[in-house]
């Protein structure tokens, strides 16, 4: 009897282990909703936060833009231009907060802040067709 009841859980877990559904290979054009930032609630420390936020901010516009084989194909996903517009909305506010808290020290490089990092992501923007001021 006990040795039934053992051999019944043991098949019971074999059927439920291979009968579990393996994750999905999702759409990569499948992406979740980035989160708005407000002017109240965005309150970098440092230089290199801003520096660290904006990069983070421009290089997920440029990771959903680059999903997409032209900007026609782009521009046909609703979703995709939803995302990008509430990033870029969040570029700017980085941007804005950032030079009222830190003024010239932004332009002055640091082992941290890389003035030429944020640029070189724009520009890459600019070639896809994608504006960030």
């Amino acid at each position: 009897m006990k040795t039934k009841k053992t051999l019944s859980v043991i098949i019971l877990l074999i059927v439920v282990s291979c009968s579990s559904k393996k994750p999905e290979q999702g759409n990569p054009k499948i992406q979740l909703s980035p989160q708005s930032l407000s002017l109240e609630v965005y309150q970098p420390k440092t230089v290199c936060d801003c520096t660290d936020d904006g990069v983070k901010a421009l290089k997920n516009i440029l990771a959903i833009r680059q999903r997409y084989e032209s900007i026609e194909e782009y521009n046909l996903d609703l979703i995709a231009l939803k995302n990008v517009s509430l990033l870029n909305d969040n570029w700017k506010l980085i941007r804005e907060k950032c030079l009222r808290k830190f003024a010239t020290k932004l332009l002055t490089p640091t082992e941290c802040n890389d003035p030429y990092r944020i640029r070189e992501v724009k520009e890459k923007l600019d070639a896809l067709k994608i504006r960030t001021s």
